[in-house]
């Protein structure tokens, strides 16, 4: 420095003279020249910002759009699913009541053909027994009649002794026989009265066992229809919860990347900005948080999956019981069939009796018409021994008549028994066909509601499976806005780390600058007897150019608070058309983002002070440059030797610094220029740095209005689907 002072001091006053009258204009123009053509790389960078910031809010308001669309159809077809869910379950109910009351009907049918079959047991019984004791006792008759005809026909005359036993010992049977006869019915009568009580009481038995396997068969039923229903509700919301599962843990992946490289970050950037380590530690907390909240939504689910899987080896194992009943059911009425077709032969059997006791009562009849016959010979034999042998003989006509006329009442009342068993055969029998066709009938009733049971399970199942494909797609469009979330996240990072870099950019610069003015404030102190003329309105234009930046800074700022608050308009005449928990909803995050912009806007008004405070202190260090310059001679600040005006100090690439534009030219540039080039070159890194904060800070609170809608959409697309899943179970 003090060689320099040396040199300037032998400098000539005409060249000094000279040169300050070139200086004075080349300086105005140089510097306009520069101005104009910081503002237009100014301009061209706000115009540029503008078309991306436009870009940005056509692109929201598409997406935006399209979401609400979404949620539209969403809500359209879970509308249509509840409604076909209602349908269905009337006619579930409808077929339901249907089968109870063919049920009952089929029951009370069996009960009467049971009932009927009792009753033609019991009649069949009794007229077998007494069909074999009418035919035994008319069998030893004929036999009795038989030896008493031989007898009287050969022994006659040698035998009347054996004739009045025989005739004793018939009346002493006949009495035998009539006592025979009541003890067997009164026999008959107490058995008859004990099987009707022990078939009443197996009967009142059977109906109540009946009544609880009715009773049952319709809990059962009941509860596989509920169980059926909760495994289907259980099988969509596992599926569900699979799927968030996934999602949880590709965002947990995704978060554990996340959490490393801001570790990293904050590892590299600890010493310099505490701010940021106050941030990244909340971010953490957070993020461990989230952690253990999905870790514990896994577990949950997990349990669920189990208890799920339980309750469907519940359901399976009734399924497998209430099946065994029914081929239970089906057994008993296949046995049930058995026993009609075997009643029906034991009826034709019982016919085939009757036609064969007629038989029997025609030769009977025969054999008394010819045993009269041989009577009447006798007699007219008998008339010509003597009287006593009439009289004998009278006596036994009168007997064999009486004996005659027995028989024929015995005969005509098996007659009319028959004819009354044919009835009543007949009259089973038509009964017995009603009860078939009947039986024919409840059958193909049952086969068609079976068929439209079938019919409606199928349709149920086509409607659940329409419905899955609907979650599917919805669930699909969900994982495609999430997968956008994170892209708007990523690119989010993406300009935090160029803001970063170009804040790491600009702080390098800045020293630079600071540098520099040191080594000029020594320069400067170094040459305390330098004078130089001062260009006119030097000092007005630092204060325009700093006046215009700070007013561009500032239209800028109201430009974007502006497109702010029509944004939220915007937002809040959208939310207003939705229903009354999303309002709920938005407007806790109306009032947290109130309080987030409070905040920002106090950082904002900060940083104006800060900027304000900064430009205050350029003005008063130009100023104190200006009066060092006015006091100093302009002689001083000259080089005297041409050998030493082009000595670059420092270069960086193609450029080099303000120092060691010193000595580049001779009399282009003087010091006190060069001071206010670096004030101004200062301003406009100053300009730059605001534009870019705010340029950056517009697209942060874009981002984090996207990042908070989409965020709330698909909490509300959570809670729709989890009140869908609910509603079926």
């Amino acid at each position: 420095m003090e060689g320099l002072g040396a040199k300037t001091d032998s400098t000539n006053v005409v060249s000094v003279t000279e040169a300050d009258a070139v200086a004075t204009i080349s300086p105005r123009s140089g510097i306009a020249e520069e101005e104009s053509v910081q503002l237009q790389s100014l301009y061209n960078k706000y115009v540029n910002q503008q078309k991306e910031i436009e870009r940005l809010e056509e692109e929201n308001s598409s997406y935006r759009d399209k979401l609400i669309k979404a949620i539209r159809e969403r809500d359209l077809n879970g509308e249509l699913l509840h409604s076909a869910q209602e349908a269905q379950k009337k006619e579930s109910v409808i077929l339901e009541k249907r089968i109870r009351d063919y049920e009952i009907q089929l029951k009370a049918v069996q009960d009467r053909a049971t009932a009927q079959e009792a009753h033609y047991n019991v009649t069949i019984k009794d007229l077998s027994v007494k069909y074999n004791t009418s035919v035994n006792q008319l069998t030893k008759k004929l036999d009795i009649s038989e030896k008493e005809k031989n007898d009287a026909v050969v022994k006659y005359a040698t035998k009347e002794a054996e004739l009045m036993r025989m005739r004793s010992d018939i009346q002493k049977k006949n009495q035998e026989l009539v006592e025979c006869q009541k003890a067997k019915e009164a026999l008959e009568l107490c058995q008859t009265q004990e099987n009707v009580e022990r078939l009443e009481k197996a009967n009142n038995a059977l109906r109540v066992e009946f009544e609880h396997t009715k009773i049952e068969k319709f809990d059962l039923e009941n509860r596989l229809k509920m169980a059926e229903k909760r495994a289907e509700a259980y099988n969509a919301t596992v599926s569900e919860l699979k799927q968030q599962c996934d999602v949880l843990r590709k965002q947990l992946i995704q978060i554990k990347e996340e959490k490393l490289q801001l570790k990293e970050e904050n590892r590299q950037l600890s010493s310099r900005v505490q701010e940021y380590e106050l941030n990244h530690s909340s971010k953490d907390e957070d993020l461990n948080r989230s952690h253990i909240e999905m870790e514990q939504q896994l577990i949950e689910a997990n349990t669920n999956y189990d208890r799920l899987n339980e309750s469907n080896r519940e359901i399976s194992s009734r399924l497998e019981e209430v099946t065994r009943e029914n081929l239970d059911f089906l057994k008993k009425l296949q046995d049930l069939e058995d026993r009609l077709c075997l009643e029906e032969e034991s009826h034709a059997a019982t016919s085939r009796e009757l036609s064969r006791y007629r038989d029997l009562d025609n030769q009977m009849q025969s054999s008394i018409s010819a045993y009269k016959k041989q009577w009447k010979e006798l007699k007219l034999i008998k008339n010509k021994p003597k009287m006593t042998v009439k009289r004998v003989a009278e006596k036994e006509a009168e007997e064999c008549r009486l004996q005659a006329e027995k028989m024929l009442s015995i005969t005509d009342q098996l007659t009319q028994r028959n004819s009354q068993l044919a009835s009543e055969l007949a009259a089973d029998r038509e009964k017995n066909r009603c009860l078939e066709q009947q039986l024919i009938k409840t059958g193909d009733e049952l086969d068609s509601a079976l068929s439209k049971l079938s019919e409606k399970e199928r349709e149920l199942e086509k409607m659940s499976g329409d419905g899955q494909n609907e979650i599917i797609s919805l669930k699909s469009e969900l994982n495609d806005k999430l997968v956008k979330v994170q892209e708007l996240t990523q690119m989010l990072q993406e300009e935090r780390t160029d803001h970063r870099v170009t804040k790491k950019k600009y702080i390098a610069a800045i020293k630079e600058l600071k540098h520099e003015l040191q080594s000029l404030r020594k320069q400067m102190e170094a040459n305390p007897n330098t004078t130089s003329l001062v260009p006119p309105n030097s000092a007005d234009s630092v204060p325009s150019t700093s006046s215009r930046s700070r007013a561009s800074s500032l239209n800028s700022l109201d430009r974007i608070t502006t497109s702010r608050d029509e944004d939220n308009i915007h937002s809040g005449h959208s939310i207003s058309n939705e229903s009354n928990t999303i309002q709920q909803a938005m407007i806790d995050k109306i009032i947290t983002l109130q309080k987030k912009l409070a905040r920002r806007n106090d950082k904002l008004e900060f940083l104006e002070e800060h900027v304000r405070c900064c430009l205050e202190e350029l003005q008063k260090k130009t100023r104190i440059i200006q009066h060092y310059a006015l006091r100093e001679e302009a002689s001083l600040l000259l080089p005297s030797n041409g050998s030493l005006e082009q000595v670059p100090l420092s270069k960086k690439g193609a450029s080099y610094s303000l120092m060691g534009s010193i000595f580049a030219a001779s009399n282009e540039k003087k010091s006190l220029q060069l001071a206010t080039e670096v004030n101004s070159r200062l301003q406009a890194v100053l300009e730059d740095i605001l534009l870019k904060n705010i340029t950056l800070k517009g697209s942060v609170d874009s981002l984090s209005n996207e990042v908070s809608r989409l965020a709330r959409e698909n909490r509300q697309l959570t809670l729709t689907h989890s009140r869908c899943s609910e509603q079926p179970s």
